[in-house]
């Protein structure tokens, strides 16, 4: 009985092994795939795609790829724990064969030339005539060969998987760090994309206000210039007829003056007594 669960449990860890020898020439795959897949959305960001539609692409990738490493890290962990059950086998198929070296090597010491008149063997705690004892030795010496054997092959079994453990640690250990790189460098272009999209704002706005202001000066420039043409054109004309009106008060004052001196000589004249009388 003890021998056929050994032999269904080898059986089964060999068929773990087996698939965890796919999944580990499926880590290299994976790890390609998953650097690939984080390249090919990088690549999208140059894209001129909605920044929402980009942001999820990307949001799904890298979940996607967070899904792979902890299916992956799911495998490890079963793996690990067959590891360990062949492991017991191990142990406890070292102890049989232990056990039964020490029956073979009292065998052996039983199996020397019986004295005459006794055809029994003591052996095992009991007495055994010459065939039951042969046909027992050689039971013993067949189960332990096949056990060697199996031992043998358990040992190389266990080797293989721990090599396979090793290497697919080390495979998602490395996908773990291109996660992290990824998710970081990620916030960060998403940082320096806000950064980027302020600053254009701030220096479209400043453009924009230059050109307004701009227009906005040269329409002020031209509506000075005519206020100013105005105003020198009043005053011009002003100036002129204010010329003209001091040039004809003067004129004015002048006859006056001219006619204030004729009127006082008449006086005078009137007022002079004539001669002779």
């Amino acid at each position: 009985m003890l021998g056929a669960v050994r032999v269904v449990g080898w059986s089964g860890g060999a068929l773990v092994l087996l698939i965890l020898l796919s999944a580990g020439r499926g880590f290299s795959g994976a790890h390609g795939y998953a650097r690939a897949t984080i390249e090919h959305s990088a690549r999208q960001v140059e894209q001129q795609l909605p920044t929402g539609v980009r942001d999820r692409k990307l949001a799904n990738d890298l979940e996607e790829f967070r899904e792979e490493i902890v299916q992956r890290r799911a495998k490890l962990n079963l793996a690990a724990a067959e590891q360990t059950r062949l492991q017991q086998l191990t142990v406890e198929l070292e102890s049989a064969i232990e056990r039964r070296s020490v029956l073979l090597r009292d065998a052996a010491v039983a199996a020397e030339p019986v004295p005459e008149g006794k055809g029994t063997v003591l052996f095992a705690g009991r007495e055994w005539s010459g065939t039951q004892f042969a046909d027992e030795l050689e039971r013993l010496t067949g189960e332990q060969e096949r056990e060697q054997r199996r031992l043998e092959e358990q040992r190389d079994a266990l080797v293989e998987l721990e090599g396979v453990l090793a290497e697919g640690r080390a495979v998602v250990g490395e996908m773990e760090d291109l996660l992290r790189q990824s998710e970081s460098e990620w916030q960060s272009l998403q940082l320096r994309r806000e950064q980027a999209g302020s600053r254009r704002q701030l220096l479209d706005l400043v453009e924009s206000a230059g050109r307004t202001g701009g227009s906005a000066a040269a329409e002020i420039g031209r509506h000075l210039e005519g206020l100013r043409s105005e105003v020198a054109e009043a005053e011009a004309t002003n100036a002129a007829r204010g010329n003209l009106r001091d040039g004809q008060e003067s004129e004015l004052s002048r006859a006056a003056r001219h006619q204030d001196l004729l009127e006082r000589l008449r006086r005078d004249s009137a007022d002079a007594p004539v001669a002779g009388l």
